[in-house]
């Protein structure tokens, strides 16, 4: 189930589900699919301890990205989704909405070329930048103080300076083509 969540987004309309006491054939079949994939990535190492591991989890999750995605209608719509919050909560997920793609794709260059944040956070913070890239917004308080933390780490290991670096030397970069032309 934890596969169905993730190819949904966690977006699935459980109170479609709930109310008409059924599940719509096009969700059982991915059910089927999730539940053939899952048996297949647990036999790729039988021991006990990787099935109840982080790692695997971690690998499932990365085997799901060719997975068929879960259709629009299965899906709750964002109006249906709410997560209770209090008004911290809520500005916290704010703030980290009003953070464009840029910059979380400029915080992944910077971690890469200075060989900062481990890899599951340098993977992190591309799929962050691909998800706001495609317009997606933060819904969940968790997520967004996680990926607050990230930005948060990546000033406090020096991205601002090499984002200032960066931006004097695209500028230095176009009034040298400009001046050539």
């Amino acid at each position: 189930m934890s596969t169905i969540a993730e190819i949904s987004e966690h977006r699935l309309d459980l109170n479609y589900i709930w109310n008409a006491l059924i599940l719509q054939p096009e969700l059982e079949a991915h059910i089927q699919r999730a539940v053939g994939r899952a048996q297949k990535h647990l036999m790729q190492n039988q021991t006990k301890s990787w099935a109840r591991s982080v790692a695997c989890w971690n690998d499932m999750k990365d085997s799901l990205e060719d997975a068929i995605k879960i259709g629009g209608n299965l899906l709750a719509s964002e109006g249906k989704i709410v997560e209770p919050c209090d008004d911290d909560e809520q500005e916290i997920i704010n703030r980290t909405n009003k953070i464009e793609a840029h910059l979380w794709f400029n915080v992944c260059l910077w971690a890469i070329e200075n060989d900062r944040f481990s890899v599951r956070e340098r993977k992190l913070v591309f799929n962050i930048y691909i998800s706001v890239h495609r317009g997606k917004k933060f819904r969940k308080v968790n997520q967004a103080e996680s990926a607050l933390g990230l930005i948060e780490k990546a000033k406090r290991l020096g991205f601002d300076k090499w984002f200032d670096i960066m931006k004097k030397e695209k500028a230095e970069q176009e009034n040298n083509e400009q001046a050539n032309n």
